[in-house]
């Protein structure tokens, strides 16, 4: 029997009639570039390494071109008043999960180490020039420290003893059948 995480999202209305209409919802990477604009960029290369994480341990299904995000603590997914949050019932093979902390340092292009890795890296800058990690994906001019940077961020799955707080998933999709509530408004309806 597979085992089921409880998990929050926060999504738009129209996601949830999506899903209430076909069964299932995904990203497309036209979505991220509306909602990020001229910073899309920073978000694309984020989830271009997700994409593959998330690829090694779940198939990919047809439609779905970048993740789905889910958080463990319902105060993480954060709500606007035109969200609706979503309570999920994932199947833990559907999913991988992480420690949102160091995704926010993903999410700054920085590097992710121990903090000798991470201070001999900063040093490797310096050397050339470089103030900020994030220089590196500016400019062509870098491939090698780049390539060192994404594969810092294999760091991410290495802790497994997350505080449940700080856990972060991601999914290539949310189904129907996963959702066992929604909370549109401040009023929970299913």
């Amino acid at each position: 029997m597979n085992e089921r995480v409880t998990m929050w999202s926060s999504q738009t209305p129209e996601v949830l009639d999506i899903i209430r209409r076909d069964g299932v919802s995904t990203v497309k990477r036209a979505y991220i570039r509306k909602k990020y604009g001229e910073t899309a960029w920073i978000f694309l290369e984020a989830y271009d390494f997700m994409n593959g994480a998330l690829r090694r341990k779940v198939p990919q299904p047809e439609g779905a071109e970048s993740p789905v995000w889910m958080f463990r603590d319902p105060s993480r997914a954060s709500m606007d008043a035109s969200s609706v949050l979503l309570e999920l019932s994932v199947p833990a093979d559907q999913m991988i999960c992480f420690d949102l902390r160091e995704w926010q340092k993903i999410l700054g292009l920085s590097f992710l180490g121990s903090r000798e890795e991470t201070a001999a890296f900063q040093r490797k800058l310096k050397r050339f020039g470089i103030r900020e990690v994030s220089d590196v994906f500016g400019s062509g001019f870098y491939p090698s420290l780049r390539r060192e940077v994404i594969n810092s961020w294999q760091n991410l799955f290495s802790d497994t003893a997350i505080y449940e707080e700080y856990i972060q998933g991601a999914a290539w999709c949310i189904r129907k059948e996963w959702i066992i509530s929604v909370t549109e408004g401040g009023q929970t309806n299913e």
